[in-house]
């Protein structure tokens, strides 16, 4: 299992090596003067998941729970994140829920701790069994959250080079702006 944990870190670092930083692009800022000039710094908004990214990432994160916990993980894995996917909403809440996990495994430990005196020895955490497969599935969701955030960020780095190249005329500003004279030079 440490062996497919230290892969599974290997490839997120390989898919993420290559990410760019995102910088305004100075077409895009204020000239002094202008007050009422729209930036483009809304959120992004977030649209439908892209064909592939609906059904590699259950898939994906399904295969790593069944086989890194128990197979019963990998498919509740997979409803998580297909639920994650087409409501985006629901990010947020899914993402409480390994923190709350993870309280009620600590909760359990120091109830058993306190109520039957373990000595403390090297094979302590196998004593807390029960513990065990609820700090796994914790485990699975964070990384079923990192696996969707690099799907989505791949998509929609593609999806943006391939609408700049279907419109020559953007040049790295808000889309569709159109530049006014005297704006180059500073003046309103």
């Amino acid at each position: 299992l440490s062996l497919i944990g230290a892969v599974v870190c290997l490839l997120i670092i390989a898919l993420t090596w290559t990410r760019r930083p995102s910088w305004i692009s100075a077409e895009a800022t204020a000239a002094p003067g202008d007050a009422d000039v729209d930036l483009g710094l809304t959120a992004p908004r977030e649209t439908g998941p892209a064909g592939g990214t609906r059904w590699i990432a259950p898939v994906v994160c399904g295969l790593l729970g069944a086989l890194v916990v128990a197979p019963w993980v990998g498919v509740l894995t997979a409803i998580v994140v297909f639920a994650m996917i087409e409501r985006p909403r629901l990010r947020g809440l899914v993402m409480l829920v390994p923190a709350a996990l993870l309280a009620v495994c600590a909760l359990y430990i120091v109830v058993e701790q306190y109520r039957y005196r373990y000595p403390p020895v090297f094979e302590w955490p196998t004593l807390f069994p029960r513990a065990r497969t609820l700090a796994w599935i914790a485990v699975m969701l964070l990384a079923a959250d990192a696996i969707v955030d690099i799907l989505r960020s791949r998509a929609r780095t593609r999806s943006e080079a391939r609408s700049a190249s279907g419109s020559p005329g953007n040049r790295g500003g808000a889309p569709n702006q159109e530049r006014q004279p005297g704006r180059d030079q500073g003046t309103a």
